[in-house]
């Protein structure tokens, strides 16, 4: 592991400042420094008899006869639906599986990568939760970030391959994506925390528009939005 980076101090002390556990709001999780802040809602995992599928959370609150909303959670979709020991929903003749928690999505990380720059080489930095594995990577180039409540593996990538990286956990026959995402110039930020099935951004005007022009799933949040089961 390598050392931890001066660059990291901005979120040390305005990053996920809530006790954990307790209701937050939007500011109390990312950074208030960002005139924006959004809320991407990532591809969900169909399966039936005719094998995988995916679907949107949109296309779930359809059929419940509801329009998606910036606080919709997932046990609101699954409603009076049955609802499995491994958080899947069943509706109809189809499981449907939640997004991975504290995972950003391979197809939100593509809208980031379409609709963000960096500001510096085409690279970001990327956090993967210390919690997988208690953060006993196999790569060892890594830094660590500590937050007062969540510590994270980061690495330094580029961006436009932000959607390939993964990392591996010793004992763990699984890989992991990134669960936070920010570029050098700290003009934005991206997280999925463990807690939440979604993704967060925190981020300017100018980006905030080009993401929801970019993503049909993205859905502006107000400041004070709690964030406790979203």
């Amino acid at each position: 592991m390598l050392s931890e980076l001066h660059e990291f101090d901005w979120l040390r002390g305005s990053f996920f400042t809530g006790a954990s556990g307790s209701a937050r709001t939007v500011r109390d999780f990312l950074p208030a420094r960002f005139d924006r802040y959004l809320r991407m809602f990532p591809p969900v995992l169909c399966r039936n008899g005719s094998g995988p599928a995916s679907t949107t959370w949109r296309e779930l609150a359809a059929r419940k006869g509801v329009q998606i909303q910036p606080d919709t959670t997932w046990a609101q979709l699954a409603g009076p639906s049955k609802v499995s020991s491994d958080f899947s929903v069943v509706v109809r003749d189809r499981s449907i599986d939640p997004p991975w928690s504290g995972v950003i999505s391979p197809g939100c990380l593509r809208a980031l990568a379409s609709s963000l720059a960096t500001g510096r080489d085409g690279m970001v930095w990327v956090g993967v939760w210390r919690g997988f594995a208690g953060g006993i990577w196999c790569e060892t180039d890594f830094r660590q970030l500590c937050t007062p409540n969540r510590e994270f593996g980061v690495w330094e990538v580029l961006f436009a391959d932000i959607d390939r990286f993964e990392v591996s956990a010793e004992g763990w026959g699984l890989r992991f994506g990134p669960s936070l995402v920010w570029p050098a110039s700290q003009a934005w930020i991206a997280y999925s925390d463990i807690d939440s099935y979604t993704t967060f951004v925190g981020c300017s005007n100018q980006h905030a528009e080009r993401l929801l022009a970019a993503d049909a799933e993205t859905l502006e949040l107000a400041p004070e939005t709690q964030v406790v089961g979203l």
